[in-house]
């Protein structure tokens, strides 16, 4: 039960007993000192969770989870803002070159950012994507990579970055919210065709994957290029399917405005898509 708190008593007891010789040179398996800092880590108990990591990385440097806690060490110096030894560590991850490696890149690049250096957290991201295109962070590097271009003001390559997440990883959990920045760019920039035709992919997702923000804004961005119905049919879908949300509320008071009150209890049918 590494997840235990027994797990710590347990250890806490063979710690003692080691300084009394009983167990002269005893030291916890790898993988309990890796599970308790990571225990400790998820409560919000950084020193405690250091103290495990800092133990196996000093004890267990051939250990294949060596990486993972000097991985979790710099993540623990980000939250304690010891952003240069967060730094030290991710660079020592980085260079043993294993399957931390994706994830160092990730949070190296986070700590650059923190430290007021957006465009070096954009190259570090940037190889993150191009060398590791299938680790888990590789959809998180393009997304934050394009909120670095835009608060740089370069909204050419934030779109770029954005769009090539959408391509590259439709089941990504940061679609929707890629999909948002997309559109609203290029609604900020009153190209509402090129935002219509992002925000209107919305409506080809499940309900779970989309947003009503995305769908009430592609009916937004139809009345700008006047289409009427289509404007109509995505406010609908807006309440259709996330009734009492607040898109949802504004997307009757937009209907209102065409002429269309419905009750507070009532849901419209609409169809499976607004138009193309």
């Amino acid at each position: 039960h590494p997840h235990s708190d027994y797990a710590d008593k347990a250890l806490d007891k063979l710690d003692a007993m080691t300084d009394h010789s009983t167990l002269s040179g005893y030291e916890a398996p790898a993988a309990t000192l890796y599970n308790l800092g990571i225990k400790h880590f998820k409560g919000g108990s950084l020193k405690k969770s250091g103290e495990y990591f800092r133990r196996l990385a000093k004890n267990y440097k051939k250990s294949t989870l060596y990486d993972d806690a000097c991985l979790m060490l710099g993540r623990i110096a980000i939250r304690q803002g010891k952003l240069p030894l967060a730094e030290k560590y991710f660079h020592q991850t980085i260079g043993l070159k294993r399957d931390s490696r994706p994830e160092a890149m990730f949070y190296l690049a986070l700590t650059y950012a923190y430290q007021d250096s957006p465009r070096a957290a954009i190259v570090q991201l940037s190889n993150l994507a191009v060398s590791f295109p299938n680790s888990s962070v590789a959809p998180e590097a393009l997304f934050y990579s394009g909120q670095y271009y835009k608060n740089l003001g370069d909204l050419d390559n934030a779109l770029i970055t954005w769009e090539k997440l959408v391509d590259s990883y439709p089941n990504s959990e940061l679609l929707a919210d890629s999909l948002w920045l997309i559109g609203n760019t290029y609604y900020k920039q009153s190209k509402y065709l090129e935002a219509y035709n992002n925000f209107n992919k919305a409506g080809n997702l499940s309900p779970e994957k989309a947003s009503d923000r995305l769908i009430f804004w592609t009916g937004k961005a139809a009345e700008k290029l006047d289409q009427r119905d289509n404007a109509i049919a995505a406010y609908k879908m807006t309440i259709s399917r996330y009734d009492h949300s607040y898109y949802a509320y504004r997307a009757r008071e937009e209907l209102g405005k065409f002429g269309i009150h419905l009750e507070a209890k009532t849901v419209p049918a609409v169809p499976d898509t607004v138009g193309k």
